[in-house]
């Protein structure tokens, strides 16, 4: 894992007058939907100062900062945020304040599917009567177009759920999954069915793109754990 990323907001270091300083936090909406900005801004005294925000650049698509706030966008999950704000005085002297939040993006992750779950059990017994001796190739690189296609910035360029299932279909040409394992797909496409919409002119919206989520990372985990 990189180290996390510092964002320094340009400041003028002026010769001022000491002040006392106030309690720095951070306020903002920690618990904001799936495929949402996040909007954090430094609460207290700023002026003069190093406004250094802190954060794990592994878990973080993008992000902006315009003078003491942080904009930035994540996958879905828990993600920690620390602000640091740094001050000279007059005379040199050197302080500091932090504070930090948890912001909370969609629903909580999905677990590991076990073994005994009736839609593992489906593919399992699927997966069992695929003659391909690729199949567990095949298998892992299914998996991966259904984890991409849970991925936020992947659901966020799709503007109906039409548009969403073409574009799937065109990864899994480029993945060489097309066609392939059909036992394995049949099985797949009945809880699609069931889980997702089936009207192709339907607008993907934020609660579609969560619902697309979820529902193709259990896909994956499923996928997962079949042997």
């Amino acid at each position: 894992m990189r180290p996390m990323r510092l964002l320094l907001a340009p400041v003028l270091m002026l010769a001022l007058a000491s002040m006392a300083l106030g309690e720095v936090t951070i306020k903002g909406e920690t618990k904001v939907a799936a495929h949402k900005q996040v909007r954090l801004k430094v609460d207290g005294d700023t002026k003069d100062a190093f406004v250094v925000w802190e954060y794990d650049e592994d878990k973080v698509d993008a992000a902006v900062e315009t003078d003491s706030d942080l904009i930035f966008t994540a996958p879905p999950g828990t993600h920690w945020v620390r602000v640091r704000v740094f001050r000279i005085d007059k005379d040199g002297k050197k302080s500091s304040e932090k504070a930090r939040v948890q912001v909370t993006i969609g629903d909580a992750p999905i677990p590991p599917i076990p073994p005994t779950d009736p839609f593992v059990q489906a593919l399992q017994t699927a997966y069992a009567s695929e003659a391909d001796t690729q199949r567990a190739t095949i298998k892992s690189n299914l998996a991966a177009l259904y984890r991409q296609a849970a991925a936020p910035t992947f659901l966020a360029s799709q503007a109906t759920w039409g548009t969403l299932f073409d574009a799937m279909a065109a990864a899994s040409k480029t993945l060489g999954v097309a066609g392939k394992l059909p036992a394995v797909q049949t099985a797949i496409g009945a809880d699609l069915k069931v889980r997702l919409p089936v009207k192709r002119d339907q607008a993907l919206d934020d609660a579609g793109r969560q619902q697309a989520a979820v529902t193709f990372s259990r896909v994956a985990a499923a996928l997962e754990a079949v042997k």
